[in-house]
Parts: C-alpha cells; structure tokens; sequence
C-alpha cells in the first residue's frame, strides 16, 4: 500500500488532504483503510476510514498519520476491526513549522 498527502512541510493551522491506494482493490465488506496519527495534539483526522482523509487542527512539531488496512467482522452486529498478524500500514511523517 502506498499513502500520499498534498505536502511534507507545513504551518501551524494547515489543513492537509491525504489518500491511500491499496496495491489491490478492496472489498470494503471484508476490508477497510483505517488513519491514525500518533500525536492528536499535533493533529485530527477527520475521518477515520476510507481511501481519503484530511487532517486538520495541526500544531508545531512533527506528526505521524498512519494508513492501515484491516480486516472486518461484525460482532453481534457491532463492525470490529482487526489489524492482520503483520500489520499492513504505511505511514507519512509531516513536521509542522511555526512561522
């Protein structure tokens, strides 16, 4: 899987669009691209799934925004997403300058 986002370096307040293209389609019953980032005081995205996100709300410093493709159930009608044995992700490093 490979993930892109519309710049690297950024300011304080940006607002950035990222996608993620699986290397194969996928069916979103068994499937899903799920985001994350490692600091949500550096960031927000604002969806959690999907091939396309934004991340808005950025702070000075430097975010990771990770893409990760799961696999769904339902539980007792409840949607859960599991992360494979080895996890299939890829991840973009944004830092985020005061100017």
């Amino acid at each position: 899987m490979a993930s892109a986002g519309d710049a690297v370096e950024v300011d304080v307040d940006a607002t950035l669009a990222f996608t993620a293209t699986p290397d194969e389609t996928l069916n979103t019953q068994h499937y899903r691209i799920v985001w994350s980032v490692d600091d949500e005081t550096k960031g927000t995205v604002v969806d959690t799934q999907g091939t396309s996100n934004t991340l808005t709300g950025v702070a000075a410093g430097t975010v990771n925004v990770t893409a990760e493709i799961k696999q769904v159930s339902w539980v007792d009608g409840v949607l859960t997403l599991t992360s494979f044995e080895t996890p299939i992700t890829d991840t973009i490093e944004i830092t985020v300058s005061e100017v």
